[in-house]
């Protein structure tokens, strides 16, 4: 056919024939040239062309002139063969009445099967719109039934598209899979692991059923995208479009450049593209790259930008799938679902993917096999717990693994000085690179304080800027830099062929990010240098009443939406709660032995002496931060001596209560519990002080505006406004376009979050034991809440001034994740409550 190329096809589940064509016809100079075309071929042609491709592959054909010769100086365009048809003179016609006149016999056809219905302007009236404007509404599969309808027309019926149904996809074999394997990675590339070859085997050729990938950290569970994709592209079968969801945006462009350097063989047929939530958000266009009949063929999106695209553009997800475009929909490190469920609400939308038909591929290296059916079922894919053998599930016996040592270490001073000394002693005694894991930022950033003219050391945290992230990583990448400091974010995402040593200082999330941690050396890079340290003050170990409050709202949530059941909750406690942390580094026995309870099929023995309680017979030992920094040799301080091995038999009585090794470590750690009890008091009066300091302050709103401007004596909150949005508050906007109006779906799911908190919707005030001194959900009226809207007035002044940035709708879910938190916020209000009410 004169004009096009034809690059691409493919066969749908309906067995109909695709291809991909580029025209190279371009209207003017400002025309986007080769643009890519979506067809589909006539059902009658399909069976000759079958044949003519099994012919090809059966000669080894390399070219089609082996089996169609080529004439020499002659070329037929599709206007000779209709000219001879229609006995024209070909120089009389032209490309454009050829044109033309399918055209017509496509409107003729197509009369009946709109591609959009538009309404004019008195249907828009008649709609109680008062602007004149038409409004147009897409018909999904328009398309499908004018093309049926015009070769009906032409003759071609049901008859022979039935016909290929007889036709069957082939089953990639072992062979392939090899093969394309050592494309990717050499020619003495295998499967690391049987799990990992049956979750490929499952990728390539199960295209139906919902997956769950468990492999352990390091052993290649992007392998379920890369391998069935470098197989399609090698057999010129289509390879459709595979949407991987990330939940950082800074693993977003660490992803994109592994994927396009393990896959730099196919670049020249070959699409990747990755966006964040600046780029697909509620607009009502997609990103210019974005074609809605062409996806790429590998999508990369935070999940961000995954919960934006389905829900402002579920259409075309939909038209995705009806056109048998979607290969799958992959969601990593799922397990940051359970970890930062409440707080990142974005990933209670991550579920609606589900309904639009492609097979879900959700991958974790860090979650517990007793959690697997409830994580299925709140994402959609079973209804029931029982039904797990509905989806395809795929789990490392091991999610730990071994030869690391794990050394827990309790700093009685500065953490920031001890954590240099120790990376400096590792990069000097193993000349391995060293990653250094920090729990808060502030700590981030005094290292960056301490180190920054050191040209061995890089420090990367959510201020560093993306020129500098960029920059650190290559150095890291190519190890010119032998110490990376990070937040918890870099738990994933980065590598290090020379990583010998990992130092979190601190007490991260959960275990399972404990768990990714160890996954940071890989197992090339494990052995007898490999060595992960933890390091804890006095503080990190002491009961802190506001993140465990923290913690049980996100495990509460949880259980209020369904996601966790009830014989789940005690995994939960021990793998996502901050209290199961600390129950791990303070409780007795084998470090390695107490994660394989929860990270493993089986139960492994006690490691021997590659952690703590293994080698000194304690939980923690502890570390000497004044020694220099230039002595050779170990900077350790045992809390107790070392076990001595027993040469002789000893008698125990069976009836004594505790051990030897129990009496010496409560000796020694007598001051802790003495310090932890002055730290407890302190806190318990720090916060009853602050929330007489909030009572003091609500009760001034319950009579005075918090505008120190306003001038009406009664005023609510709202009446000096000046016709500003009355819910967030913004000068920008009015109610009526406030995303966060009560009639949305945003300001529902945020009004009955505020509600399981036990906060008015209307006033933002703590709910008392009568709910009749509020408003209720679905009444936009606050005539019985005593604030107002004075409360919310006062907020929403702080919101605009130092949190604008974030939506309104997670502003409001942090000041209300915890009573302390709640009561911290209203006594730092600005707010003078000597002021009188104003006359």
């Amino acid at each position: 056919m004169a004009g096009l190329t034809a690059n691409q096809l493919w066969i749908n589940n309906n067995l109909d024939l695709y291809y991909n064509a580029v025209h190279d016809k371009v209207a003017s100079v400002k025309s986007p040239g080769k643009t890519t075309c979506k067809h589909k071929m006539p059902p009658s042609l399909v069976p000759l062309y079958m044949l003519f491709r099994r012919v090809c592959v059966q000669l080894g054909c390399g070219s089609t002139s082996a089996v169609i010769p080529t004439i020499s100086g002659r070329t037929i365009l599709m206007k000779h063969v209709l000219c001879e048809f229609f006995e024209q003179d070909p120089r009389l016609v032209s490309a454009t009445d050829i044109r033309h006149l399918y055209t017509s016999i496509t409107n003729i056809i197509s009369d009946q099967f709109q591609v959009a219905m538009v309404a004019d302007e008195e249907g828009a009236k008649a709609s109680n719109h008062s602007h004149a404007e038409w409004y147009k509404t897409s018909i999904l599969g328009a398309e499908e039934r004018r093309f049926d309808a015009y070769h009906d027309l032409m003759g071609e019926t049901r008859i022979w598209q039935d016909c290929n149904y007889n036709l069957q996809l082939a089953q990639v074999t072992e062979t392939q899979m090899m093969r394309a394997l050592q494309g990717l990675f050499g020619q003495q590339a295998s499967f690391n692991s049987p799990e990992q070859k049956q979750m490929v085997i499952n990728s390539c050729n199960s295209h139906l059923k919902h997956k769950y990938d468990g492999l352990r950290c390091g052993y290649g569970k992007t392998l379920s995208l890369l391998l069935p994709l470098a197989i399609e592209k090698t057999s010129l079968h289509f390879a459709g479009c595979r949407i991987f969801v990330l939940p950082y945006v800074f693993l977003v462009e660490s992803l994109l450049q592994a994927f396009k350097t393990r896959l730099r063989n196919f670049n020249n047929n070959l699409t990747i593209l990755s966006f964040t939530a600046s780029s697909i958000d509620d607009s009502s266009t997609l990103p210019p790259e974005l074609d809605a009949t062409n996806p790429p063929d590998i999508l990369i999106l935070s999940v961000d930008a995954a919960a934006n695209l389905i829900e402002y553009h579920p259409v075309v997800l939909r038209m995705w799938q009806e056109a048998n475009l979607l290969r799958g929909i992959f969601i990593d490190e799922i397990q940051t679902f359970y970890a930062e469920f409440n707080f990142r609400e974005v990933y209670q939308k991550l579920k609606r993917y589900a309904e639009i038909g492609a097979p879900i591929h959700l991958l974790s290296g860090s979650f517990p096999r007793q959690m697997v059916p409830s994580l299925l079922k709140s994402f959609g894919l079973i209804e029931n717990r029982g039904d797990i053998s509905a989806v395809e599930v795929i789990q490392s016996p091991d999610l730990v693994g071994d030869g690391l040592d794990f050394e827990v270490m309790r700093v009685g001073g500065d953490i920031i000085t001890a954590t240099i000394q120790l990376a400096d002693h590792c990069v000097r005694q193993n000349n391995r690179a060293v990653h250094v894991l920090c729990a808060s930022k502030q700590h981030c950033q005094q290292f960056e304080a301490k180190l920054n003219n050191r040209d061995d050391v890089v420090v990367v945290h959510s201020g560093t800027s993306r020129e500098e992230q960029a920059t650190a990583a290559k150095a890291w990448f190519t190890s010119q830099a032998k110490q990376l400091y990070t937040t918890s974010l870099g738990t994933v995402g980065n590598e290090n062929d020379e990583l010998g040593g990992i130092i979190i200082v601190g007490l991260l999330f959960n275990l399972s990010t404990l768990v990714q941690i160890f996954g940071r050396l890989r197992p090339r890079q494990r052995g007898t240098h490999s060595k992960v340290y933890q390091l804890v003050s006095d503080w990190d170990l002491q009961l802190n009443a506001q993140v465990t409050s923290t913690a049980d709202n996100i495990r509460n949530d949880l259980k209020n939406a369904g996601h966790l059941h009830a014989d789940d909750e005690s995994t939960y406690n021990d793998v996502f709660h901050i209290d199961g942390y600390k129950r791990f580094v303070s409780s007795e026995g084998c470090y390695f032995t107490k994660l394989s309870e929860l990270f493993s099929d089986n139960v492994s023995p006690p490691c021997g002496s590659h952690c703590t309680w293994c080698r000194h017979g304690q939980r923690h030992t502890l570390y000497n931060y004044t020694i220099s920094n230039t002595q050779q040799g170990s900077n350790l301080q045992m809390v107790t001596p070392i076990r001595q091995q027993q040469t002789s038999t000893v008698v125990t009585n069976p009836y004594k209560r505790k051990r030897s090794t129990e009496q010496s470590v409560s000796q020694v750690e007598t001051s802790y519990v003495e310090q932890a009890a002055v730290i407890a008091r302190q806190e318990q009066q720090s916060s009853l002080h602050t929330r007489s300091i909030a009572a003091s302050k609500l009760n001034h709103l319950k009579v005075t505006c918090p505008n120190k401007q306003c001038r009406f004596p009664s005023c609510n909150g709202e009446y000096c406004l000046n016709r500003a949005c009355y819910i967030c508050h913004d000068p920008t906007h009015a109610v009526a376009q406030c995303p966060f109006k009560h009639q949305t779906n945003a300001a529902k799911e945020l009004d009955g979050y505020l509600v399981s908190k036990g906060f008015c919707v209307h006033c933002l005030g703590k709910l008392t034991g009568s709910n009749e001194q509020h408003g209720t959900i679905g009444s936009a009226q606050d005539l019985h809440c005593t604030l107002a809207k004075r409360l919310r007035r006062a907020l929403s002044n702080v919101y605009h001034q130092k949190y604008k940035t974030s939506s309104w709708g997670w502003f409001l879910r942090h000041i209300t994740s915890s009573d302390e938190v709640y009561y911290k916020f209203i006594a730092d209000l600005d707010i003078d409550i000597h002021a009188g009410r104003k006359l």
